[in-house]
C-alpha cells in the first residue's frame, strides 16, 4: 500500500522549495534592474527606479524566513553538534529536547509578535513601493509567520522524534 502522508509531505516540500528558488530568481532580477537603473538608465535617462530597492529588501526578507524553515526541514539549521557527539546518549537526547523546546518558545514569542506587528503596520507602505494592497508592508510579517510556522512544525517533529525514537535527530558532518 502507498504511503500517501509521505507522498504528501514530498510534493510539499518540493513546492516549498520551488517557491523559495522562484523568490530568489526574482529578487537576483530585481537587482539587476537596480544596478541596470543606478549605473545606466539613471545617469543617461534620469530613470531611477527607487521601488527596485525596497521591492529587493521585501524579497530578502522573505528569502530569510522561508530559508530558515527549509534549514530546519532538512536539518541543516547551523547548530553546535561537537557536545552531543561526545555525551552519552540519555544526555545527547536531553540536550536535544532541552535544545528544541527553548527554540519553540522563542517561534511561539516570534509569532506572537509577528501577529501583533501585522496588526499595527496594516495598510502603511513599504518604503518606496507603491501603495497597492499586495505591496503594503504586512507582506513583512507575512513572511516572518510562514517561516517561524513552518520551523516551528519542523522543530516539533524533530521533537516527537527524539521523544519516541531510538536515535538523536542531529546530522552528521558528511549528511546532506
Amino acid at each position: 500500500m502507498l504511503d500517501t502522508s509521505r507522498f504528501e509531505a514530498s510534493q510539499a516540500n518540493r513546492l516549498l522549495t520551488a517557491i523559495t528558488l522562484g523568490i530568489f530568481a526574482v529578487m537576483i532580477a530585481v537587482i539587476g534592474l537596480q544596478m541596470l537603473a543606478r549605473w545606466v538608465l539613471g545617469p543617461l535617462f534620469g530613470m531611477y527606479l527607487p521601488w527596485t530597492s525596497s521591492l529587493s529588501r521585501l524579497l530578502l526578507i522573505f528569502l530569510t524566513f522561508v530559508g530558515a524553515a527549509i534549514a530546519s526541514r532538512d536539518r541543516e539549521h547551523v547548530t553546535v553538534n561537537l557536545l552531543i557527539k561526545h555525551l552519552p546518549p540519555w544526555a545527547a537526547r536531553a540536550l536535544v529536547i532541552v535544545q528544541s523546546l527553548l527554540i519553540g518558545v522563542f517561534l511561539v514569542v516570534l509569532l506572537v509578535g509577528a501577529v501583533a506587528m501585522y496588526h499595527l503596520t496594516a495598510g502603511r507602505t513599504f518604503g518606496a513601493l507603491p501603495t497597492y494592497p499586495l505591496l503594503t508592508n504586512e507582506w513583512l510579517y507575512i513572511a516572518v509567520l510562514v517561516g517561524s510556522a513552518l520551523m516551528l512544525a519542523y522543530i516539533l517533529r524533530d521533537l516527537v522524534s527524539t521523544l519516541v525514537g531510538d536515535e538523536v535527530p542531529v546530522p552528521s558532518e558528511g549528511e546532506r
